[in-house]
């Protein structure tokens, strides 16, 4: 498939901070191809989206990722290369029912356009700030041990919640290793 074709943000300004946001596409199971939706909003609009914070992983490493029309009518326009760690989020996050709304700064920033991307990068902490949630993805976990270290926390989350919790060093020097 060609290349896609970015079409240009507005620059941002003091009270209009243009950005993209992709819609994951429903599909029925993790191996099939990924299927997005870039769409230009406005911060000033208050979109509902979540960021996707990943470990970048190897370069050499990449999947196509398919990028549809915004005319709601799932034509194929173009792909990005997106590295393996990237996909493997997306084929994680995706919902097989309904279209999943995410900011993933290598798909929804043009990383070939070097003053798009100085632009987008000075607003990215407003749009991680206005994110409704932060999705983590840390890569494959085949022997559970993410699993184990956050099954641990979750008491600790749960005491806490609501709650300011001050930790010393020494507090954190207490702690046992989980993994």
């Amino acid at each position: 498939m060609a290349p896609y074709v970015y079409k240009p943000l507005t620059k941002p300004t003091r009270r209009d901070h243009a950005f993209r946001l992709l819609d994951i596409l429903p599909c029925s199971a993790m191996d099939e191809p990924i299927n997005v939706r870039l769409r230009h909003v406005r911060l000033e609009d208050k979109p509902q989206y979540e960021c996707l914070s990943y470990s970048w992983g190897d370069m050499a490493q990449t999947h196509e990722v398919n990028i549809v029309s915004e005319n709601d009518d799932d034509e194929r326009v173009g792909s990005i290369k997106g590295r393996e760690s990237l996909h493997g989020a997306l084929a994680r996050l995706h919902d097989n029912t309904k279209p999943r709304t995410i900011w993933a700064d290598a798909l929804c920033i043009n990383q070939q356009d070097t003053d798009e991307r100085s632009s987008q990068v000075s607003i990215m902490a407003l749009v991680y700030w206005n994110s409704h949630k932060l999705a983590i993805w840390l890569g494959p976990d085949p022997d559970k041990q993410a699993t184990a270290a956050f099954e641990a926390l979750k008491p600790i989350s749960q005491a806490t919640c609501g709650k300011t919790l001050k930790l010393t060093n020494e507090d954190v020097d207490k702690f046992d290793p989980v993994v």
